[in-house]
């Protein structure tokens, strides 16, 4: 899989960062509708990152996979 760095704008209720708004894609404004699946992927291993996952739908481009590196962060995105 490669990501592309993006830069997102997320609602932070109890926590910073809880889930994605909108985000920077190539130049554009992508607005996200539906956060459609979440999960996280632990560091098992020492020095592994954690990161949280978000698969969001889009109204014009359709289907993104967005992930934060805690430790960092960090905010990458995938095209589906």
């Amino acid at each position: 899989m490669i990501f592309e760095i993006v830069e997102v704008k997320t609602y932070s209720g109890s926590k910073i960062d809880e889930r994605p708004l909108s985000f920077i894609y190539r130049g554009e404004k992508i607005m996200i509708e539906e956060i459609v699946d979440r999960w996280y992927e632990s560091g098992l291993k020492a020095g592994r990152p954690v990161y949280n996952y978000f698969k969001v739908r889009t109204g014009r481009v359709g289907f993104f996979l967005l992930r934060h590196n805690l430790a960092h962060d960090a905010w990458s995105v995938m095209l589906f």
